[in-house]
C-alpha cells in the first residue's frame, strides 16, 4: 500500500479533526526523535499514543479537581501523622483503594477542629479522582441549602442525589423549615413522597405546624 501524499498542514488538519490535540502539537518533535533514534514505525506510534493518553489524563485530572471545589487540594503524603499519633495510615488504607468509591464506600471522620479531617477527606476524594471517579467537596450546610432549594422547586432527582450523598432528610434550613415542609407548602407532591420514603418526619411541628398541616 502506497502512503498518501500529505503536507504538514494537511496532517495537522487531520489530527485536529480526530481531536488529537497533543499529537498535533508534539508529532514534529517525535518525528525528529524517531529519525535520530532509528525508531520503528511501531515505536513512533506507541510514543505518539502514549503522549496523547497522558495529556488526556492530565486534562481530565485538572478538570475534575476544579469541579470538585476543594477548599485546598491535599494528598495523604502531605498529612502529618505525628500530630495524630493514634491515627495510622493502615487504618485509612481501604479508603484510598480503587474499589472504595466504586463500591460506594463510606467513612466518618470525627474530631476537634484543626485535627486534619478536611485534609483527609480531600485526600480521599482526590485519590478517587485518580482512580477515574468524580468528586465534589460540600459542607453539611451546602447539602442542606441545596436540598432546601430542590424541595422548593420540586427537583426530585436532585433531591435523590443529595440524599444518596448523605444529606440529612430532617435537617432544617436557616429559616427553620425542613425539606418536607418546603415541599408540602410548595405543592411538590412527588418530592414530598420521596422525602417521606427516606425517613422525613411528618409530625415535626418545630415551625408551629406540621408538613401535613
Amino acid at each position: 500500500m502506497k502512503p498518501p501524499a500529505v503536507s504538514p498542514q494537511q496532517l495537522e488538519a487531520m489530527l485536529k479533526r480526530l481531536h488529537l490535540a497533543c499529537a498535533r502539537r508534539s508529532y514534529s518533535e517525535l518525528v525528529e526523535q524517531a529519525e535520530r533514534g532509528a525508531w520503528s514505525f511501531r515505536d513512533f506510534l506507541a510514543a505518539l499514543a502514549s503522549a496523547e493518553i497522558e495529556h488526556r489524563r492530565q486534562t481530565r485530572l485538572r478538570r475534575c479537581v476544579r469541579q470538585a471545589r476543594f477548599p485546598v487540594l491535599h494528598t495523604l503524603e502531605e498529612f502529618d501523622f505525628s500530630v495524630q499519633p493514634e491515627l495510622r495510615p493502615l487504618l485509612l488504607g481501604s479508603a484510598f483503594a480503587p474499589e472504595f468509591a466504586a463500591q460506594g464506600g463510606c467513612l466518618v471522620l470525627k474530631g476537634r477542629s484543626g485535627r486534619g479531617k478536611t485534609h483527609l477527606a480531600t485526600a480521599i476524594a482526590y485519590q478517587a479522582i485518580l482512580h477515574g471517579h468524580d468528586a465534589l467537596f460540600a459542607t453539611a450546610n451546602d447539602l442542606v441549602e441545596t436540598l432546601s432549594l430542590a424541595a422548593r422547586n420540586g427537583r426530585v432527582e436532585n433531591a435523590r442525589l443529595l440524599l444518596d450523598a448523605g444529606a440529612d432528610v430532617n435537617e432544617r434550613a436557616p429559616n427553620g423549615q425542613s425539606a418536607l415542609v418546603m415541599a408540602s407548602f410548595s405543592d411538590q407532591g412527588r418530592l414530598a413522597e420521596l422525602l417521606l420514603e427516606r425517613g422525613a418526619d411528618a409530625g415535626d411541628a418545630t415551625t408551629g405546624y406540621t408538613p401535613l398541616h
